[in-house]
């Protein structure tokens, strides 16, 4: 700069210029402030206007309203699955009360031992053998008065 003066015009800016920065700024930011408060306004009228926060209790009763509907449900699961095992239970045990050897016995039939042994034919019985005879309601013991086993070779048996 030619004088002093003139540097010093050039170096500080003029007050005018500097006034309509400001004031342009200042209106920028005022516009940017009422636009933001005016969205946090509508959302905080969406907030207000929201059910959750206009009834609470609503969200809990729908909530409690499904794990009652779920409780059912599962109830229901569980029974018919419990109603499938008994079922099976029922069927399998009528199964094994007809193979029990009990079973049998209450129908008429008797189990016959000798020496601890089932007897299952004529031909293994002796005359004079010791026998068990097992019914549905208790046993007996007997002596067998005729038989049709190989006596002589059971006697030679019994002697050794």
């Amino acid at each position: 700069a030619p004088t002093p003066s003139a540097a010093a015009e050039l170096a500080v800016p003029d007050a005018k210029e500097l006034k309509e920065a400001v004031k342009s700024c200042s209106e920028r930011m005022s516009r940017f402030v009422g636009a933001k408060l005016m969205q946090e306004k509508r959302y905080l009228q969406q907030l207000q206007a929201s059910p959750v926060l206009q009834k609470p209790q609503k969200i809990f009763d729908l909530f409690r309203m499904r794990v009652a509907e779920k409780d059912e449900a599962l109830c229901r699961s569980v029974t018919s699955v419990l109603e499938g095992y008994r079922a099976t239970l029922a069927e399998r045990s009528a199964k094994l009360g007809a193979l029990s050897p009990l079973s049998v016995l209450s129908r008429g039939y008797a189990a016959v031992q000798k020496d601890g042994e089932a007897i299952t034919r004529a031909a293994e019985v002796c005359v004079g053998d010791r026998l068990k005879i097992r019914f549905s309601d208790g046993e007996i013991n007997a002596v067998a008065e005729s038989g049709k086993g190989d006596c002589a070779y059971a006697k030679e048996e019994t002697e050794l």
